[in-house]
């Protein structure tokens, strides 16, 4: 609403006819509305998967939701320790943001920073 409301000052402020006025507000209005529409359309399907897993062409189909890019760029910084993980079928997960939890040798362990993960992988795997 806030970006909206600066549009139509901007466009008062330029002087331009009413109708040119009232075409660009109803633009403007128009792509908030598909953003808000993929939106919820993107909700319902996370919920929706939830309850119940989705199939498509007699698979089933998981749904993620989808990481932004930040914190996959803060992930990408404890690759190292991910793929020794992988590498020796320790299962872990992540927790938001860049939280990662994992059990080794019966232990439960949560890393949440970089040097941690450092100091793990020096005690631990060298």
């Amino acid at each position: 609403v806030k970006t909206m409301m600066q549009a139509i000052q901007a466009i008062q402020e330029q002087g331009k006819r009413t109708e040119e006025k009232v075409e660009n507000i109803q633009q403007m209005m128009k792509n908030e509305e598909r953003i808000l529409t993929k939106k919820a359309i993107k909700t319902q399907i996370l919920q929706s998967s939830r309850d119940e897993p989705l199939k498509y062409k007699d698979k089933e189909t998981v749904v993620l939701k989808q990481v932004p890019r930040k914190v996959r760029e803060i992930r990408r910084e404890y690759q190292f320790l991910t793929k020794y993980l992988i590498k020796k079928g320790v299962n872990y997960r992540w927790l938001f943001p860049e939280d990662l939890m994992f059990t080794w040798q019966e232990q439960r362990h949560r890393i949440d920073s970089v040097e941690k993960a450092e100091l793990f992988n020096g005690e631990y795997f060298r």
